[in-house]
């Protein structure tokens, strides 16, 4: 299973991977952070279907390679109260992926490097509310999984340097898994809207 916990070693394993192969001769690519957020499908996620995301990304290439590999690991959480007596449980929700696949990313003259890529996510989502049983008693109730999925996206990032360059872009993505929640089958993806920002090397 996808946990937090499994998060947290992902996250901490792509930055290292991030900083150790900046080293490796002929080695040429970007580590990014993005910041944005993700919108899930209402039907399965409402009333938190609108999450604040973080996460980081990483591609690397060489001079002769077509495309970059790139690997990225996002999370995202929403959280909505909407019982102004705090009577009820809140409800809460968050996703985590690892996303791995290629990335064509061109240099058009300048600065500009616009970027088509995609590939397989493994996509964790978990959720949770109450549920109210009568007028005036209720319950919190909680379910997680993770499924295999893909995930493809497209923006623009601008390099402001040489041959290293501190990066700043634009970026949408769309993910998506298979997930059972509760009983009911949802999609674990989304659209994922942010600005990118990192460094080139």
């Amino acid at each position: 299973m996808f946990h937090r916990k499994g998060a947290v070693l992902a996250f901490l394993f792509l930055i290292s991977i991030a900083l150790m192969v900046p080293t490796v001769a002929g080695a040429t690519g970007n580590v990014n952070v993005f910041i944005g957020s993700k919108t899930l499908d209402k039907d399965d996620w409402a009333p938190v279907e609108d999450q604040g995301e973080f996460g980081v990304q990483f591609d690397i290439s060489d001079q002769d390679w077509p495309v970059s590999i790139a690997v990225n690991f996002l999370t995202s959480t929403d959280d909505s109260g909407d019982d102004p007596l705090g009577l009820f449980s809140d409800y809460s929700a968050d996703t985590q992926e690892l996303q791995i696949g290629v990335k064509k990313i061109w240099d058009v003259g300048g600065r500009a490097h616009p970027f088509v890529g995609g590939g397989a996510a493994l996509i964790r989502g978990s959720y949770s509310g109450p549920v109210i049983y009568a007028p005036y008693f209720t319950s919190e109730v909680s379910d997680s999984d993770s499924g295999l999925g893909a995930w493809a996206t497209a923006g623009v990032f601008w390099t402001f340097g040489s041959r290293k360059g501190f990066n700043i872009g634009v970026e949408a993505t769309w993910s998506k898994a298979d997930l059972e929640i509760l009983g009911a089958d949802v999609d674990g993806g989304g659209l994922h809207l942010g600005l990118i920002m990192g460094f080139h090397w």
